[in-house]
């Protein structure tokens, strides 16, 4: 009976230390663009007709290299602004972080900034809205020139650059993502001269519907075991 006491004790403790109710982040939205309709959900602009907003994979055979690619067409010194938008249902969660990498093809870096705008901005970055107007800039490049290649696993804090600015955590219904370029160089046909990319999105939050774990059959039959222990050495020392 002692060992029995033992284990049970020993579960009990375990138990003490459990915190239930404790939600972990969740993913609520991601894109790798290597599906056969990459695009699907987001819409595209270019300032003039000969900006480029498309998925291009620029290692061939390798699906690691498809990413979603921004440039221009236009000759050198002729201002051109992408983006591409997604909308993402983010009802009832908060504590949101995005994760991206990107990747500069010697793209002169002309910083988005963090002041809040209307419409649209020239400019590099990743900006967010909850009304798909109104916008908050959330991550820029340095400025002045970048080298070329990527920037892996770079994330951002979502949540709370919305309670920066007067929005709730965890009362937005639908969150927009835009992603941006804005240069004055054509890319000739080849990635290697300018442009930007951007590949491995993902958005991820806690949600207020997650379910808050219940103690295992295991361990409330350890508690009973452990009250039983407790009502033996009661009658002993009777």
């Amino acid at each position: 009976m002692k060992s029995v006491c033992l284990t049970s004790l020993s579960l009990a403790l375990a138990l003490c230390t459990w915190l239930p109710g404790v939600a972990s982040a969740e993913m609520i939205f991601q894109a790798d663009f290597n599906s056969a309709n990459p695009l699907t959900g987001w819409t595209t602009f270019s300032s003039n007709s000969d900006g480029v907003v498309d998925v291009y994979d620029y290692d061939a055979g390798s699906t690691a290299n498809i990413a979603l690619h921004m440039d221009s067409k236009t000759a050198a010194g002729a201002q051109n602004y992408n983006h591409a938008t997604i909308g993402i249902d983010v009802s009832g969660y908060s504590q949101m972080s995005l994760a991206f990498d990107s990747f500069t093809f010697y793209d002169f870096n002309d910083v988005l900034g963090t002041a809040p705008f209307s419409g649209t901005k020239n400019g590099d970055g990743i900006a967010i809205s909850t009304d798909n107007n109104n916008w908050l800039p959330i991550w820029s490049p340095a400025s002045g020139a970048a080298s070329m290649g990527w920037t892996r696993g770079t994330t951002v804090l979502v949540s709370d650059a919305l309670t920066s600015n007067g929005i709730a955590d965890g009362s937005v219904s639908t969150l927009y993502i835009r992603f941006q370029q804005y240069d004055t160089y054509q890319d000739n046909g080849q990635l290697s001269s300018d442009g930007r990319a951007w590949d491995n999105i993902a958005l991820s939050g806690t949600s207020s519907g997650a379910a808050v774990p219940e103690p295992t059959t295991g361990v409330l039959a350890g508690l009973g075991l452990l009250s039983l222990c407790g009502v033996r050495v009661s009658r002993r020392r009777r």
